[in-house]
């Protein structure tokens, strides 16, 4: 490699330039500097109101400068608009660049690419021959959506799945809710018939139910132990499940409950608990939970603060804008395409220990993936 990228100002210069040649500033950098070199510029063309972009040709340059990983990251910054102004082609063309170079991400982006017809024109068959070579590459929800798609082929299934087609009466989003909510629960744990605690949870396979350690476990002598009775109701309350605990992680503050009475089956595919999630600052996430136990609701946001340890040190969290209160606990946290990408915990104190609104804290889903193969 004979370039480097500026941090200061983001060009292209020769890899021996220690002094940038455009702005006049040190440069110590190369081209897989370039994402932190977006994420750190605050202005450059005022009349584009973006972030970064000289012109597409420049951008054109980078695509060749960095290595796959660096693609799919500037990949999705364009094709959501953090940071940049959103540019679907470019996002695509960085996307068909990882996949062709073998990265599992970026395969599974350009093959959705193709497959809806964002950015390029729609060829399902190439979009099929992606999702395959990103689910052997070992891409988990490509497998999700290639085993929806060779169903669909064979005429097994009509499709359900976000991933496949867009519901022309709906917004994307609003499909996406309603394929999950559907799977959300508010938590009530009960002791001696007497209803002491409220939270949230989450239906992820046949009679598995995910929430928060803290949720179901009371303070006993013997330490914390699970409550007498649990209860699940789902989304449009018709149903009502008994729970018990099965597995609980109270470092990871996970609890995995088992449907002990009560009707569990689902129509549709389980939300999808992301493994290796690339988790991205000011990417659009959205919660479903009992807050205050008024009953499940939406709250949406933006992902604040990526993947840190929490305030003991002890768990991966992520941190969200999203204003959550006591009931929220348990509950999934979504990113646009209903995808699990953590599930909330807690929430920071502000002055007098009162909630600070707007610093919302998740596990992580990969912590998440581990307690469930415990």
């Amino acid at each position: 490699m004979n370039k480097k990228i500026c941090k200061n100002c983001g060009a292209i210069i020769e890899q021996d330039e220690k002094i940038c040649s455009f702005c006049g500033n040190n440069v110590e950098s190369d081209a897989n500097d370039l994402y932190n070199s977006v994420q750190g510029k605050k202005e450059i063309s005022e009349t584009e109101n973006t972030l970064f972009i000289h012109d597409e040709d420049y951008i054109l340059k980078v695509m060749e400068l960095a290595d796959s990983a660096m693609q799919v990251k500037l990949g999705i910054m364009y094709s959501e608009g953090i940071t940049v102004k959103q540019n679907t082609s470019i996002a695509v063309a960085l996307f068909e660049k990882a996949a062709y170079r073998g990265n599992r991400e970026g395969m599974f982006k350009y093959a959705e690419a193709l497959q809806k017809g964002l950015g390029i024109k729609q060829n399902r068959e190439k979009a099929f021959y992606f999702y395959t070579q990103a689910a052997k590459a070992g891409h988990t929800i490509a497998k999700h959506v290639l085993k929806e798609l060779t169903a669909i082929k064979k005429g097994e299934t009509e499709p359900t799945s976000f991933h496949i087609y867009l519901n022309e009466d709906e917004s994307e989003f609003e499909k996406t809710v309603s394929n999950v909510k559907k799977f959300c629960v508010e938590i009530t744990c009960y002791e001696n018939g007497v209803p002491k605690i409220q939270g949230s949870g989450c239906v992820i396979s046949d009679g598995v139910v995910l929430t928060n350690a803290h949720v179901v476990l009371k303070p006993d002598e013997e330490g914390l132990v699970p409550y007498s009775e649990i209860e699940a109701k789902v989304y449009d309350g018709d149903r009502v499940f008994k729970l018990v605990p099965k597995k609980i992680n109270k470092t990871e503050d996970i609890a995995i409950c088992v449907i002990k009475e009560g009707n569990c089956s689902f129509d549709g595919n389980y939300p999808y608990i992301a493994e290796d999630y690339e988790y991205i600052l000011g990417q659009e996430v959205f919660t479903i939970g009992n807050g205050l136990g008024k009953g499940l609701a939406l709250s949406k946001g933006v992902l604040s603060r990526c993947v840190e340890k929490d305030l003991n040190g002890c768990r991966d969290i992520i941190r969200t804008d999203i204003s959550v209160h006591q009931g929220n606990s348990g509950g999934p946290l979504f990113d646009k395409n209903g995808i699990i990408i953590g599930m909330m915990t807690y929430a920071y104190n502000g002055c007098d220990y009162k909630i600070a609104h707007g610093m919302s804290c998740a596990v992580i889903s990969e912590s998440i993936i581990k307690v469930i193969n415990e």
